[in-house]
């Protein structure tokens, strides 16, 4: 394996020519014959010509993206809800190396990557989908399918795009090509409402109090009448103070309608506040520790010399009672006593600073439990308030639904979680429904209303359908691009579909912008797991999981499906 500095070296001048064409030579991705020397002058040529035409700035965006990545006509278009925001061309996987074709979303981002499968081949600006190795990066594009599986973008665009995306940006990969559709439909989820009752004064609420749901929206506090109300926990009534009439100091509590999520954003934010304080008491009782511990270390080393001082302090004094006894004269006899007694006495102040040193350092040892078992229960509650903060953070995420007819059952996901999963009616199920992915794009009335777009990745007749045979190269015609068919069939498949109502209960309250609902024929794929949104792949599935498969044997791990 190379190392490390290698490495860097290689990082630094990967877009110097001879660099470039040694990347997609490693990466087995283009068929090179003729003299090598030729070769590698070719591909720096067209590496060279690629980065001399950027594609235009891309321009600002509204949140959620979503890519719709061609694989028949070799490019990639990025929505946001105003509609094209980028397009650029792209290389995909040759014959034998599909890219795989479904719903994804980008899970890890690195400016600077490096192949572990193809012997570390630089792919830069890595944009990844999935994590068996599919990621969108730059790269040599030849004009027609030429990677691994990977999807190839210009330089200058994938450094453009890098900047644009983010974390859970959608990415649909299909064989034709279909642009979001806005759809209106009533089976679509809406944000619930909670009605919360709000006391006199500012309180701390425990959890677990009822909060009465209410089928009519009532209208929203104005923002005036929301300031200073404390942070509130889920499930909570909240203290409010109403406006006294002016011949009575008595105070009514008055009731407001907000949405759960808004709560979860003020949980999420007590949450932080809490985890601030929590690392500060943490630090701090780890530098009362550290302190504690030195004061014992000296402590500890003041004994010895205390100890070797009282020791010549009582030999001194038993040398001179000595030589009372020795002496001959009077004279002598009372110089030997005066120094005996100084002696005596210097003997007893040297016992009681041993004595005092021992039991300082004594103190210190108790100091040092103290400060570790109060060091010990800060770090209990920063752990614990992290992880709360973790999952109050994760509930203001955008949740993420999946119906698949294949199980009949819903997943949820949140913060790229999978949070839970109920069984679900899928009416006619013998039908085939399509794979069609629904995302709430905008919102309205302060996010108490959102609206949807989406996008048919299969309908029900290509879900149906036998799997087309995959292109073999340069000089094969594209296959014939899929004809969009409106937002009819995607109304009919929501139309199928019954959520039950624990379902609702735990979707509903976290609907916002960025949202998504994905109904499929399909059962998760093996890509779906950790760190991830949900993946349905509508081909590619087989090589997904031998490769996940490969990669568990060679560390002997188990691979679970997910369906």
């Amino acid at each position: 394996m190379r190392n490390r500095a290698s490495r860097r070296q290689r990082t630094t001048s990967i877009f110097s020519q001879a660099a470039f064409a040694a990347a997609c030579a490693a990466c087995g991705l283009l068929a090179l014959s003729g003299p090598a020397e030729a070769q590698s002058q070719s591909l720096a040529q067209k590496a060279k010509a690629q980065q001399a035409k950027a594609p235009p700035p891309v321009p600002a965006v509204s949140s959620p993206l979503v890519a719709v990545v061609s694989i028949g006509r070799q490019r990639v278009t990025f929505y946001d809800k105003n509609g094209v925001v980028a397009q650029s061309p792209i290389s995909s996987g040759t014959s034998g190396h599909d890219t795989p074709q479904g719903v994804f979303s980008i899970i890890e981002k690195k400016e600077e990557h490096f192949s572990n499968i193809y012997d570390e081949a630089p792919m830069p600006f890595m944009q990844r989908i999935t994590w068996s190795g599919v990621a969108l990066h730059a790269g040599n594009l030849p004009g027609y399918p030429a990677s691994h599986g990977c999807i190839r973008l210009p330089y200058s665009f994938a450094e453009r795009l890098f900047k644009m995306t983010k974390m859970n940006t959608r990415v649909v990969v299909m064989q034709g090509e279909v642009a979001p559709m806005s759809i209106a439909h009533p089976a679509l989820f809406q944000p619930k409402l909670a009605e919360v009752q709000a006391p006199a004064a500012p309180t701390t609420v425990a959890p677990g109090v009822e909060v009465i749901e209410s089928s009519k929206p009532r209208p929203a506090l104005p923002a005036e009448a929301v300031d200073g109300e404390t942070p509130m926990m889920l499930g909570a009534r909240l203290a409010k103070p109403e406006v006294a009439a002016a011949t009575s100091t008595e105070l009514r509590p008055q009731k407001a309608t907000i949405t759960p999520l808004e709560a979860a954003r003020a949980q999420k934010a007590a949450a932080a506040d809490k985890l601030v304080a929590a690392v500060k008491l943490a630090d701090a009782t780890k530098l009362a520790h550290k302190a504690a511990m030195t004061d014992a270390t000296k402590a500890y080393r003041a004994i010895g010399p205390a100890d070797a001082a009282q020791r010549r302090a009582e030999q001194k004094a038993a040398l001179l009672q000595r030589q009372i006894i020795l002496a001959r004269t009077e004279e002598q006899i009372e110089k030997s006593m005066v120094a005996h007694a100084t002696a005596v006495v210097e003997a007893q102040a040297a016992v009681t600073a041993a004595t005092a040193a021992k039991a300082l350092h004594g103190e210190r040892q108790s100091a040092i439990k103290a400060s570790l078992g109060a060091a010990k229960d800060a770090e209990k509650a920063r752990v614990a308030a992290n992880v709360e903060a973790k999952v109050a953070e994760r509930l203001t995420d955008p949740v993420s639904v999946f119906v698949s007819r294949k199980t009949a059952r819903v997943y949820i996901r949140q913060g790229r979680i999978a949070v839970a999963d109920f069984p679900v009616v899928v009416r006619d199920p013998q039908r085939a429904i399509g794979t069609h992915v629904f995302t709430a794009v905008d919102a309205s009335d302060g996010g108490r209303r959102v609206a949807w777009n989406v996008v048919s990745v299969q309908s029900p007749a290509e879900a149906a359908a036998p799997a087309p045979q995959t292109q073999k190269g340069k000089g094969q015609q594209a296959q014939k691009p899929v004809t969009p068919t409106g937002t009819a069939v995607a109304a009919q498949s929501l139309e199928r579909v019954e959520f039950p109502e624990a379902a609702l209960a735990r979707i509903t309250p976290y609907i916002q912008t960025g949202s998504s609902l994905i109904i499929s024929d399909l059962g998760l794929s093996v890509e779906t797991g950790q760190g991830t949104d949900f993946v349905v792949q509508t081909r590619g599935e087989a090589e997904s999981i031998i490769s996940q498969q490969k990669y568990a044997r060679e560390r002997g791990l188990k691979v679970s499906r997910n369906n």
